[in-house]
């Protein structure tokens, strides 16, 4: 690179761009696969002077080149591009400036003696092996689960004593008392047919016999002659004429 930081340069004419552009109007530049061009739209800063603000070496795109400060960094610059160093007074490019006429070129001043070069960078010490990764641990295996203690046997249920039946007391009931029975067999006439004899039993009033006897005469009036027991009285019913 033939130019510092700060230091004042003039770019190559007009008359340069268009001997030098192509068809489309691109200067290219080439270092090895790295590509820098000065396109049409920079045709307007040819013959002004710029001020170098930074020095970009090392790009793993473009070639080593300038950035100045009157453009704000928008375009990349290289040495191709620039005629030679300005004095240090020289007016440098302002927007006003690029309207007004393009002021004959002059001659520039013998380029500033190359800078030092910069030493070169130590190679990088070698990469120290990385070390093996260490072995992925295996899960232990689980532990095994306590064998719980099993339960006593239960035991065995003793049967169990039967229980005592509840004695049974005998209590005598006290003798009802004794109804005179009648002394004769009544005999109620309950159709022109029959003859009902009652004999009650002990308990069974008279009245509720009657009763009983008349309802199974109405039910049948064909009623036969017959004897049997109903609600605690001896019936005996007999046509009349069968009498005994």
């Amino acid at each position: 690179m033939n130019y510092t930081e700060g230091q004042k340069v003039t770019i190559k004419s007009s008359e340069w761009y268009n001997e030098s552009k192509a068809q489309n109007g691109f200067i290219v530049f080439k270092d090895g696969n790295k590509i820098c061009t000065f396109s049409p739209g920079m045709e307007k800063f040819c013959g002004n002077t710029f001020t170098v603000a930074k020095v970009v070496t090392g790009s793993s795109i473009y070639p080593d080149h300038y950035t100045f400060v009157e453009d704000g960094g928008s375009y990349k610059w290289c040495d191709e591009m620039i005629e030679g160093a300005a004095d240090a007074g020289t007016q440098t490019y302002t927007p006003q400036a690029a309207t007004e006429a393009p002021k004959p070129q002059t001659k520039p001043a013998a380029p500033a003696p190359k800078p030092a070069e910069a030493p070169k960078p130590q190679p990088k010490p070698a990469e120290q092996p990385k070390p093996a990764p260490k072995p992925v641990e295996q899960p232990k295996p689980a532990p095994k689960p306590v064998e719980q203690p099993k339960p006593a046997p239960k035991p065995a249920e003793q049967p169990k004593p039967a229980a005592p039946q509840p004695k049974t007391v005998s209590v005598e009931k006290e003798p009802e008392p004794v109804r005179p029975e009648p002394e004769a067999t009544e005999e109620i006439d309950a159709f022109e047919d029959y003859t009902i004899l009652l004999t009650p039993r002990k308990g069974a009033p008279l009245q509720n016999c009657a009763v009983q006897a008349y309802k199974i005469l109405a039910a049948n009036k064909v009623f036969p002659s017959v004897r049997f027991d109903f609600n605690g009285f001896e019936f005996d019913i007999r046509r009349k004429g069968q009498e005994a």
